[in-house]
Protein backbone atom coordinates (compact mmCIF):
# COMPACT_ATOMS: atom_id res chain seq x y z
CA UNK A 1 0.00 0.00 0.00
CA UNK A 2 1.58 3.37 -0.92
CA UNK A 3 2.33 6.41 1.72
CA UNK A 4 -0.59 7.94 0.04
CA UNK A 5 -3.07 5.76 0.94
CA UNK A 6 -1.98 4.79 4.32
CA UNK A 7 -2.17 8.54 5.18
CA UNK A 8 -5.96 8.77 3.41
CA UNK A 9 -6.68 5.90 5.79
CA UNK A 10 -5.56 7.13 8.69
CA UNK A 11 -6.83 11.07 8.14
CA UNK A 12 -10.35 9.39 7.89
CA UNK A 13 -10.24 7.42 10.95
CA UNK A 14 -9.60 11.00 12.49
CA UNK A 15 -11.83 12.92 10.76
CA UNK A 16 -15.29 10.85 10.66
CA UNK A 17 -15.81 10.15 14.09
CA UNK A 18 -14.91 14.11 14.99
CA UNK A 19 -17.62 14.98 12.18
CA UNK A 20 -20.02 12.22 13.58
CA UNK A 21 -19.11 14.00 17.41
CA UNK A 22 -19.97 17.51 16.12
CA UNK A 23 -23.39 16.39 14.24
CA UNK A 24 -24.21 14.73 17.63
CA UNK A 25 -23.70 17.78 19.65
CA UNK A 26 -25.36 20.06 16.93
CA UNK A 27 -28.82 17.88 17.20
CA UNK A 28 -28.64 18.63 20.17
CA UNK A 29 -29.36 22.36 19.96
CA UNK A 30 -33.76 23.75 19.03
CA UNK A 31 -31.89 26.63 17.99
CA UNK A 32 -31.23 26.35 13.98
CA UNK A 33 -29.09 29.52 13.47
CA UNK A 34 -26.66 28.04 16.45
CA UNK A 35 -26.81 24.98 14.91
CA UNK A 36 -25.62 25.70 11.14
CA UNK A 37 -22.62 28.60 13.42
CA UNK A 38 -21.76 25.02 15.54
CA UNK A 39 -21.39 22.84 11.98
CA UNK A 40 -19.99 25.65 10.20
CA UNK A 41 -17.74 26.93 12.50
CA UNK A 42 -16.27 23.63 13.63
CA UNK A 43 -15.97 22.36 9.91
CA UNK A 44 -13.29 25.56 9.42
CA UNK A 45 -11.69 24.95 12.25
CA UNK A 46 -11.58 20.72 11.54
CA UNK A 47 -10.32 21.69 8.22
CA UNK A 48 -7.21 23.50 9.28
CA UNK A 49 -6.98 21.22 12.24
CA UNK A 50 -7.26 17.60 9.89
CA UNK A 51 -4.97 19.26 7.17
CA UNK A 52 -2.01 19.78 9.96
CA UNK A 53 -2.91 15.59 10.99
CA UNK A 54 -2.84 14.50 7.77
CA UNK A 55 0.35 16.75 6.67
CA UNK A 56 2.25 14.83 9.98
CA UNK A 57 0.74 11.41 9.04
CA UNK A 58 2.43 11.74 5.73
CA UNK A 59 5.74 12.86 6.90
CA UNK A 60 5.70 9.93 9.36
CA UNK A 61 5.08 7.21 6.77
CA UNK A 62 7.42 9.04 4.33
CA UNK A 63 10.44 9.15 7.02
CA UNK A 64 9.83 5.22 7.42
CA UNK A 65 10.25 4.59 3.83
CA UNK A 66 13.33 7.05 3.45
CA UNK A 67 15.04 5.36 6.39
CA UNK A 68 15.20 2.22 4.25
CA UNK A 69 18.04 3.65 2.34
CA UNK A 70 19.39 6.09 4.28
CA UNK A 71 19.56 4.19 8.00
CA UNK A 72 18.72 0.58 7.30
CA UNK A 73 21.34 0.84 3.93
CA UNK A 74 18.78 -1.52 1.44
CA UNK A 75 19.13 0.24 -2.12
CA UNK A 76 17.57 -2.58 -3.32
CA UNK A 77 14.34 -2.56 -1.28
CA UNK A 78 13.92 1.05 -1.46
CA UNK A 79 14.12 1.01 -5.11
CA UNK A 80 11.04 -1.21 -5.21
CA UNK A 81 8.96 0.82 -2.50
CA UNK A 82 9.56 3.79 -4.87
CA UNK A 83 8.23 1.88 -7.47
CA UNK A 84 5.51 0.74 -5.60
CA UNK A 85 4.74 4.73 -4.99
CA UNK A 86 5.44 5.80 -8.31
CA UNK A 87 2.98 3.36 -9.85
CA UNK A 88 0.32 3.64 -7.54
CA UNK A 89 0.00 7.55 -7.16
CA UNK A 90 -0.99 9.33 -10.09
CA UNK A 91 0.20 13.66 -8.87
CA UNK A 92 2.43 14.28 -11.42
CA UNK A 93 4.43 16.13 -8.94
CA UNK A 94 4.83 13.42 -6.62
CA UNK A 95 6.36 11.27 -9.47
CA UNK A 96 8.98 13.82 -10.09
CA UNK A 97 9.87 13.36 -6.39
CA UNK A 98 9.82 9.86 -6.83
CA UNK A 99 12.26 9.92 -9.55
CA UNK A 100 14.61 11.99 -7.46
CA UNK A 101 13.98 9.00 -5.16
CA UNK A 102 14.85 6.50 -7.54
CA UNK A 103 18.37 8.50 -8.16
CA UNK A 104 18.91 7.73 -4.69
CA UNK A 105 18.39 4.27 -4.50
CA UNK A 106 20.33 3.42 -8.04
CA UNK A 107 23.16 5.99 -7.20
CA UNK A 108 23.44 3.84 -3.87
CA UNK A 109 23.78 1.07 -5.93
CA UNK A 110 26.34 2.23 -7.90
CA UNK A 111 24.21 2.09 -11.42
CA UNK A 112 25.31 6.09 -11.98
CA UNK A 113 24.23 5.67 -15.31
CA UNK A 114 20.94 4.82 -14.50
CA UNK A 115 20.61 7.13 -11.98
CA UNK A 116 21.64 9.89 -13.87
CA UNK A 117 18.82 9.04 -16.69
CA UNK A 118 15.73 9.32 -14.00
CA UNK A 119 16.94 12.50 -12.90
CA UNK A 120 17.04 14.12 -16.49
CA UNK A 121 13.46 12.87 -16.43
CA UNK A 122 12.58 15.35 -13.71
CA UNK A 123 10.35 18.45 -14.54
CA UNK A 124 11.80 21.60 -13.09
CA UNK A 125 9.63 24.03 -14.52
CA UNK A 126 6.28 24.45 -15.18
CA UNK A 127 3.19 23.34 -13.09
CA UNK A 128 4.12 19.63 -12.27
CA UNK A 129 7.76 20.67 -11.32
CA UNK A 130 9.56 20.31 -8.21
CA UNK A 131 9.27 23.04 -5.71
CA UNK A 132 11.92 25.73 -5.98
CA UNK A 133 13.32 25.00 -2.61
CA UNK A 134 13.85 21.15 -3.93
CA UNK A 135 15.89 22.30 -7.39
CA UNK A 136 18.73 23.07 -5.11
CA UNK A 137 18.95 19.15 -4.09
CA UNK A 138 18.03 18.23 -7.92
CA UNK A 139 21.23 20.39 -9.25
CA UNK A 140 23.60 18.91 -6.41
CA UNK A 141 22.29 15.27 -7.50
CA UNK A 142 22.81 15.89 -10.67
CA UNK A 143 26.25 17.35 -10.42
CA UNK A 144 27.46 14.25 -8.70
CA UNK A 145 26.23 12.20 -10.98
CA UNK A 146 28.07 14.07 -14.02
CA UNK A 147 31.13 13.99 -11.45
CA UNK A 148 30.90 10.13 -10.80
CA UNK A 149 30.65 9.58 -14.73
CA UNK A 150 33.64 11.67 -15.81
CA UNK A 151 31.57 14.54 -17.33
CA UNK A 152 33.50 17.11 -14.92
CA UNK A 153 32.95 20.05 -17.86
CA UNK A 154 29.02 19.63 -18.06
CA UNK A 155 29.40 19.80 -13.96
CA UNK A 156 31.23 22.89 -13.75
CA UNK A 157 28.48 24.07 -15.87
CA UNK A 158 25.79 23.31 -13.00
CA UNK A 159 27.69 24.41 -10.45
CA UNK A 160 26.83 28.35 -10.81
CA UNK A 161 23.40 27.29 -11.15
CA UNK A 162 22.89 25.37 -7.91
CA UNK A 163 24.89 27.84 -5.86
CA UNK A 164 22.85 30.41 -6.91
CA UNK A 165 19.36 28.50 -5.72
CA UNK A 166 21.03 27.70 -3.04
CA UNK A 167 21.85 30.92 -2.21
CA UNK A 168 18.71 32.34 -2.93
CA UNK A 169 15.78 29.64 -2.64
CA UNK A 170 16.93 26.60 -0.42
CA UNK A 171 14.19 26.99 2.64
CA UNK A 172 15.20 24.21 4.84
CA UNK A 173 17.14 25.88 7.78
CA UNK A 174 17.80 22.38 9.26
CA UNK A 175 19.82 21.58 6.60
CA UNK A 176 21.18 24.79 5.23
CA UNK A 177 24.56 24.15 6.83
CA UNK A 178 25.04 20.60 5.22
CA UNK A 179 23.79 21.76 2.31
CA UNK A 180 26.25 24.53 1.67
CA UNK A 181 28.96 21.47 2.64
CA UNK A 182 28.06 19.49 0.40
CA UNK A 183 28.07 22.13 -2.42
CA UNK A 184 31.21 23.41 -1.23
CA UNK A 185 32.85 19.75 -1.35
CA UNK A 186 31.47 19.34 -5.05
CA UNK A 187 33.14 23.21 -5.63
CA UNK A 188 36.72 22.13 -4.47
CA UNK A 189 36.67 18.68 -6.68
CA UNK A 190 36.28 20.67 -9.50
CA UNK A 191 38.07 23.50 -8.65
CA UNK A 192 41.13 22.89 -6.58
CA UNK A 193 40.86 19.00 -6.21
CA UNK A 194 44.24 18.82 -5.02
CA UNK A 195 43.84 20.71 -2.47
CA UNK A 196 43.65 17.90 -0.05
CA UNK A 197 43.59 19.46 3.38
CA UNK A 198 40.69 21.73 2.48
CA UNK A 199 38.31 19.05 1.01
CA UNK A 200 39.29 16.98 4.20
CA UNK A 201 38.66 20.04 6.27
CA UNK A 202 35.18 20.40 4.93
CA UNK A 203 34.51 16.46 4.92
CA UNK A 204 35.25 16.10 8.24
CA UNK A 205 33.14 19.48 9.53
CA UNK A 206 30.11 17.66 7.81
CA UNK A 207 30.75 14.61 9.20
CA UNK A 208 30.57 16.35 12.72
CA UNK A 209 26.91 17.31 12.15
CA UNK A 210 24.09 14.77 12.12
CA UNK A 211 23.46 13.52 8.94
CA UNK A 212 21.89 10.18 7.88
CA UNK A 213 24.11 6.66 7.98
CA UNK A 214 23.78 6.83 3.79
CA UNK A 215 25.81 10.50 3.66
CA UNK A 216 27.92 9.27 6.71
CA UNK A 217 29.30 6.53 5.59
CA UNK A 218 29.25 8.12 1.36
CA UNK A 219 31.81 10.82 3.06
CA UNK A 220 33.55 8.78 4.58
CA UNK A 221 34.57 6.59 1.79
CA UNK A 222 35.03 9.86 -0.03
CA UNK A 223 37.01 10.85 2.82
CA UNK A 224 38.88 7.74 2.78
CA UNK A 225 40.05 8.26 -1.09
CA UNK A 226 41.25 12.15 -0.41
CA UNK A 227 43.67 10.77 2.60
CA UNK A 228 44.93 8.23 0.44
CA UNK A 229 45.99 10.79 -2.21
CA UNK A 230 47.15 12.80 0.32
CA UNK A 231 49.58 10.13 1.83
CA UNK A 232 47.55 9.47 4.63
CA UNK A 233 47.64 5.65 4.15
CA UNK A 234 46.46 4.36 7.86
CA UNK A 235 43.51 6.85 8.27
CA UNK A 236 42.03 6.00 4.89
CA UNK A 237 42.64 2.20 5.63
CA UNK A 238 40.83 2.89 8.96
CA UNK A 239 38.04 4.88 6.98
CA UNK A 240 37.53 1.77 4.22
CA UNK A 241 37.31 -0.57 6.77
CA UNK A 242 34.12 1.14 8.85
CA UNK A 243 32.82 1.73 5.54
CA UNK A 244 33.34 -1.76 4.76
CA UNK A 245 31.91 -3.09 7.90
CA UNK A 246 28.94 -1.18 8.45
CA UNK A 247 27.81 -0.72 4.86
CA UNK A 248 25.09 -2.81 4.35
CA UNK A 249 23.91 -3.24 0.52
CA UNK A 250 25.38 -0.27 -0.31
CA UNK A 251 27.59 -0.18 -3.37
CA UNK A 252 30.48 1.72 -1.38
CA UNK A 253 30.44 -1.04 1.00
CA UNK A 254 31.75 -3.42 -1.93
CA UNK A 255 34.07 -0.68 -3.36
CA UNK A 256 35.63 -0.35 0.19
CA UNK A 257 36.44 -3.89 0.39
CA UNK A 258 38.68 -4.34 -3.16
CA UNK A 259 40.25 -0.66 -1.52
CA UNK A 260 41.46 -2.75 1.47
CA UNK A 261 42.89 -5.53 -0.20
CA UNK A 262 45.29 -3.01 -1.26
CA UNK A 263 46.68 -2.91 1.89
CA UNK A 264 47.19 -6.67 2.57
CA UNK A 265 50.76 -7.03 2.56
Amino acid sequence: MSIYRKTLILYFCFLIPAILLIMLFSFQTENPLRTYLVIAGSFVLGDILFLKIKTRIFRYFYKKYTNILEEELEPEKFIKLTENEYNSVKNKKYRHYMKMNFFLGYFARGEIAKAYDYLTDVEISGVTAIAEADKVIYYYNLMLALYNLNRKDETAEIYSKCREIYENEFKYKNKRIEMENLIKYLELLLFKEEKYEEIIEILERTLRMKVSKRLELSLKYDLASIKEKAGKIQEAENLYREVAQKGNKLYIREKSERELKKFIK
